[in-house]
């Protein structure tokens, strides 16, 4: 967060005024200023469920300072440094009029009249407090007659999130969409599944005899017509998706369910073919090249959507090592690499 100064005018009866941003707030150490210094281990505590509040009504009595606070900000005032337990309070926005601090006791004390005082923005008060979002309370309960899997376990959380409130600010409506439960459940951390075992056994190699598309990447400067061919059939020209350029292309891959049947749909540009999977997994084949020099730049970056319950497996074979041809840009469900 870019940090700005605000300059404000003050009309002090005693102490030594400082304006500062929040780059400390609350602990929170500049690292251009402070020395490193090995990290401590802290205890743990309970988080807090609100931020303190901030007085904003003037003294009526007894002060401690007179402020004129000539920005368009609110601004909270500390004794010396942003601590929590040295908050004296609230200067609203101006510009102009002249605001009373309260003199809280339990801060100063008869003998402690010197001070600095620092002054930071609401905003940046509430950005930097630590607990300014946290979640309070979260109930789960379990039922072990339910009929859908999802229906399980049930439960609520409440989440507490603070922002600066005003005239000409409006609450935004939280947008909850999280995906519940998970298709696969023995998908393991690079994508795949327990029923890949036999193409883990031979590193998909197996793939490469028996597959649901290939993709074919060489030098678009060959003889060949296309140096970028995909097809679920390598000996059925109607099959092919196909590019001549000499870069870059987009190779957008979709696995959806239609009634019950499950399609590969794979496009490059407008051109774009579909066919039904009939095997209990998708397999994608993928025969790439070297580069024979820096001129040679085509290739695929491969966006791959599986929206359906088969696991998806892809067998790279020849690709450059320094600048491969085939790259997957995104990929969603299911997806392994070999």
């Amino acid at each position: 967060m870019k940090k700005t100064l605000t300059k404000v005018l003050f009309l002090a009866l005693f102490g030594t005024v400082l304006l500062t941003s929040c780059a400390d707030l609350f602990g929170k150490k500049n690292e251009t200023t402070e020395p490193k210094t090995e990290p401590k281990t802290e205890p743990k505590t309970e988080p807090k469920e609100t931020i303190p509040a901030v007085d904003y009504t003037p003294a009526s009595g007894n002060y401690l300072i007179i402020v004129s606070n000539n920005t368009t900000e609110k601004l909270v005032a500390f004794k010396n440094t942003p601590q929590l337990n040295k908050l004296i309070g609230g200067i609203p926005a101006g510009p102009g009029g002249n605001h009373k601090l309260k003199l809280d006791k339990s801060i100063f004390t008869e003998d402690n009249t010197d001070f600095v005082l620092f002054l930071v923005k609401e905003s940046d008060y509430i950005a930097n407090y630590k607990y300014r979002m946290c979640i309070s309370q979260i109930t789960i309960a379990y039922a072990s007659d339910a009929e859908e899997p999802l229906d399980e376990c049930t439960g609520a959380l409440t989440l507490n999130e603070y922002a600066v409130t005003g005239p000409d600010r409006v609450a935004d409506v939280p947008t909850i969409d999280v995906k519940e439960g998970k298709e696969i459940i023995f998908e393991d951390i690079n994508g795949g599944n327990r029923s890949s075992t036999s193409y883990d056994s031979d590193n998909g190699e197996s793939i490469v005899a028996n597959h649901n598309l290939v993709i074919l990447l060489t030098n678009a400067n060959s003889d060949t017509s296309s140096g970028i061919i995909v097809a679920s059939n390598e000996s059925d020209e109607s099959s092919y998706v196909t590019s001549s350029a000499n870069s870059e292309q987009n190779l957008d891959v979709q696995i959806t369910e239609e009634d019950g049947k499950k399609y590969i749909t794979y496009a490059i540009g407008a051109s774009s073919k579909k066919v039904e999977v009939l095997s209990s997994d998708v397999t994608i084949f993928v025969k790439s090249s070297e580069r024979v020099g820096s001129d040679d730049t085509n290739g695929v970056n491969v966006s791959i959507n599986n929206s359906t319950d088969l696991a998806v497996y892809i067998k790279v074979n020849g690709d450059d090592a320094s600048s491969p041809r085939f790259k997957i840009g995104s990929k969603t469900g299911s997806v392994k690499v070999f």
